[in-house]
């Protein structure tokens, strides 16, 4: 157990020192979740998360999948071709704007850069959305405690001192 305690402890205190140093630039045109977390405001106040808060939010995220992380990514893939398996006109739809969209890997070339892929890839990544929210495989939620008085969500009054969340697939696709 300790040494489990020890390792928490040097993911927490690496966590800490990129998050303090990315706070120190936040404008880095980035588009990823520790972004999303920081850019995040009070609703009331429109303050933005405190260190503390950010860090809490980045380590859950960074904790919560290290254990399963290929698990997710292996059923979540399962998932989508199940679905486009099932619907052939979408299978042949999926593959064809990949064939069409990217050219063909290099002998040298692992695999395709991140950038830019949604944008060329419509459909797949419209595939992909309705994966996660049909199927989501990563069901960890992120708590929030509602303050006091409560708080106003999209709308919906919820009663003060009750906790609220929601996925961290719901929270990525709100970016």
């Amino acid at each position: 157990m300790k040494i489990f305690l020890k390792g928490r402890d040097q993911l927490m205190q690496l966590a800490l020192k990129n998050i303090k140093a990315r706070v120190m630039r936040p404008k880095t045109g980035r588009k990823d979740m520790l972004g999303c977390i920081m850019s995040a405001t009070e609703e009331k106040t429109g303050e933005p998360p405190t260190v503390p808060q950010t860090l809490v939010d980045a380590f859950t995220l960074l904790v919560g999948g290290t254990h399963t992380v290929s698990k997710v990514t292996g059923n979540t893939l399962h998932c989508l071709f199940a679905n486009l398996a099932r619907s052939p006109g979408s299978l042949e739809r999926f593959v064809a704007e990949v064939d069409e969209r990217l050219p063909p890997l290099k002998p040298d070339q692992g695999a395709y850069g991140i950038t830019g892929l949604e944008e060329k890839l419509d459909f797949v990544n419209a595939c992909i959305k309705e994966n996660f929210r049909k199927d989501a495989v990563a069901t960890f939620n992120m708590p929030r405690s509602v303050p006091p008085e409560g708080a106003m969500i999209d709308g919906h009054f919820v009663p003060g001192d009750v906790c609220s969340s929601a996925r961290p697939s719901c929270l990525m696709s709100a970016c």
